[in-house]
């Protein structure tokens, strides 16, 4: 249920079903990360990213699949990768042999993945191609082998094609944790069949109100917590608000006045509203992943949205059609 809510922006109920998780976790760390912030020199967190990459072949970051800002982070490192040499992305959540459709396209659809159908995790796929990333798929959900080895064995036959093939994964939850008795989990696997120790950077374990968008702490910060500090490098607490003038800080936005005149409002339920690149609407109708999807808000008609052209539908939360058209920001 948090995973179909998260592909809506301002949307009460995945609030309700996510963020009171995340205030229980907060009570755990904020008292920790409040000490080590206040017990060393400040470094802004991408330069310190920097110094952990340079010159490393394997960087591992994994995600909670219903978390919208987690994608925003990686979108982050994705320029701080390619500057230092990266090459591939890997991407747990593509569907098996959809990585070379979305490489030619350079844009997903609705059949790249299900998680990349939340808006967000379709901006970093597209800026992954903007940036001359080969997008990899490497997972198997339908495998009737250990699913991490087999993980492992696919990321291995990209450094097997390519030996000095520098590797940014982008993987789910526990499958980057470097040691997890008795289970191997995919970057153990993937150490033991390459010898190559990769950089294992933790994003959704920690909480905490700290004052930037994103800190990283090395896991031995948090060694008074059990096994913490042991089966991944490091951790980054992650309070990024998701928002597109954040992902595209280089484009120029326009206002977009979502007042039209054919629009008759529900007024019985709320009425969702979804935008479009209009090129990728063009080639793939409603089988393209939209640009922003959101619940209409009466009382904030008039928002920032990137300048070009769009497709734009407004619906019932039913999916019942309202009122669709083309328009331009600028």
């Amino acid at each position: 249920l948090a995973t179909i809510n998260s592909f809506i922006s301002n949307n009460k109920e995945y609030d309700s079903l996510f963020l009171k998780k995340e205030q229980k976790t907060k009570s755990i760390y904020n008292k920790r990360v409040d000490s080590l912030l206040n017990n060393r020199k400040h470094k802004n967190a991408l330069q310190k990213f920097d110094s952990i990459i340079k010159n490393k072949q394997i960087v591992m970051l994994n995600e909670i699949h219903w978390s919208p800002k987690n994608r925003i982070l990686a979108i982050k490192l994705l320029h701080n990768l390619k500057a230092n040499g990266f090459k591939y992305f890997a991407v747990e959540a593509i569907e098996k042999d959809k990585d070379s459709i979305l490489n030619s396209r350079k844009h997903p659809s609705k059949d790249t993945g299900y998680y990349t159908r939340e808006p967000y995790f379709a901006h970093l796929l597209r800026i992954a191609k903007n940036l001359n990333f080969e997008i990899v798929q490497y997972d198997d959900l339908n495998t009737n082998e250990d699913r991490d080895l087999v993980q492992a064995n696919n990321l291995k036959k990209i450094i097997t094609k390519d030996s000095n093939a520098k590797i940014f994964v982008y993987a789910g939850i526990d499958h980057i944790l470097e040691t997890n008795p008795p289970k191997k989990r995919m970057a153990e696997h993937f150490k033991e069949l390459t010898g190559i120790n990769p950089v294992t950077l933790n994003q959704i374990k920690i909480t905490s109100d700290i004052p930037t968008e994103f800190e990283i702490f090395p896991s031995t910060d948090f060694n008074t917590f059990n096994g913490l500090a042991t089966n991944v490098d490091f951790y980054i607490v992650n309070n990024i608000k998701p928002s597109l003038i954040d992902v595209y800080k280089d484009e120029e936005f326009g206002k977009l006045n979502l007042k039209f005149k054919k629009l008759i409002i529900n007024k019985k339920e709320n009425t969702l509203v979804k935008i479009y690149n209009k090129n990728e609407y063009n080639k793939l109708k409603f089988n393209a992943i939209p640009i922003s999807i959101f619940i209409y808000d009466i009382e904030n008609t008039t928002i920032e949205f990137p300048k070009g052209n769009y497709f734009i539908k407004f619906s019932t939360l039913k999916n019942d059609s309202l009122f669709e058209d083309f328009i331009t920001v600028d």
